[in-house]
């Protein structure tokens, strides 16, 4: 492609169109990619023509996404879909950026889903964003029938481990045992290095008591700090609060392949300890970072209402509703809160 868009630069050097086609190549390989100025020089001269117009924003959002202005990219992704809303990409390109800029995952999922198998026969790892998007929507169940539509034969090695992280998360979501511990067992046929895979392994199992299972798992955690986090689970998983609390605090959660779930384990050893405000406050970090995540917001929900901030506690309730969250354990953690606040009626709507 960069060699085609060489030799059309050649002939017409000053043609808009495939200039953007090149600084779209460019940002998708990060390799010599232009910089803010000249792609908004880029977007001013594509303005009169809604297909150029759209391309450079969308190459506006990718530089944006490479330096890490999330809000930015929004911005730019926002104005590609506006421009031209029935392109594929500029739909499944701006649920994606809703998915990892703390952007709301209702307005992602029929973003993803409209276009999502048309997008998927071009790269198949496409299809994983939408299995992200249904499992933080609370659907793991939709979420595992859409995986299991992807040959993994056809993805490239990097995506091959998302997968095989997307496997386990699904099968543990979906409350199905069975398939949780085939995905996790014999870790030596792994595709390499499957780290991602293992601490998704170490976090589910734990939290269904397999510890042996999980132990084992634990062992072949070669870097400290992923050890460190898999000893913290393990002393929280045996009721081992002040070890758990210990060991998870003196993680980095951003050397984590989930840094959420590290803020989730971690409020839970404060909930149990009787410490209400400093887990709030660390769900408060997590919801941050996944902040349309449906587990995230029941867990916050759960410790407002125990340190007696009913209200606010409601609120995200009555939003996580309108999300229609399908996973047994969402539904009766959220049906708890409810009745905690004294609202029978809100729980019956989810129990």
């Amino acid at each position: 492609a960069q060699a085609a868009l060489k030799r059309g630069l050649e002939i017409s050097p000053n043609h808009t169109g495939l200039k953007i086609q090149q600084a779209l190549l460019s940002l998708a390989a990060k390799e010599a990619a232009p910089d803010q100025a000249a792609l908004a020089a880029l977007a001013q001269s594509a303005a009169a023509i809604p297909r150029y117009a759209a391309a450079a924003a969308l190459a506006q959002a990718l530089e944006a996404t490479n330096r890490g202005d999330r809000e930015a990219a929004l911005t730019f992704a926002r104005s590609a879909h506006k421009i031209q809303p029935n392109e594929p990409e500029y739909s499944t390109r701006l649920g994606i950026l809703f998915l990892g800029a703390g952007g709301n995952v209702t307005q992602a999922t029929p973003l993803l889903e409209e276009h999502g198998e048309v997008m998927a026969k071009y790269d198949p790892s496409w299809a994983l964003w939408r299995v992200r998007a249904l499992l933080m929507s609370g659907r793991p169940r939709a979420a595992r029938e859409v995986l299991g539509q992807v040959k993994l034969d056809s993805l490239d090695a990097a995506t091959k481990l998302w997968h095989q992280e997307l496997e386990v998360r699904c099968a543990h979501l979906d409350d199905d045992l069975s398939a949780l511990r085939a995905a996790c067992e014999s870790p030596a046929t792994w595709i390499k290095p499957g780290v991602r895979r293992r601490i998704a392994c170490v976090e589910a199992l734990l939290s269904r008591s397999r510890l042996k299972e999980a132990g084992q798992l634990v062992q072949g955690l070669k870097k400290p700090q992923l050890l460190l986090y898999g000893r913290g689970l393990q002393a929280l998983a045996v009721g081992d609060v002040p070890t758990a609390l210990r060991r998870l605090s003196r993680v980095n959660p951003q050397r984590l392949p989930d840094p959420v779930a590290h803020h989730l384990n971690l409020a839970r050893a404060l909930t149990t300890k009787g410490d209400a405000r400093m887990a709030v406050k660390t769900l408060r970090a997590a919801v941050e970072l996944d902040a349309r995540s449906v587990r995230t917001r029941v867990a916050l929900a759960l410790s407002l209402v125990a340190g007696g901030h009913d209200s606010e506690a409601q609120s995200i309730l009555e939003a996580i509703i309108t999300d229609k969250p399908t996973q047994p354990e969402i539904l009766g953690r959220a049906g708890e809160a409810f009745l905690s606040l004294g609202l029978p009626g809100k729980a019956q709507l989810l129990l």
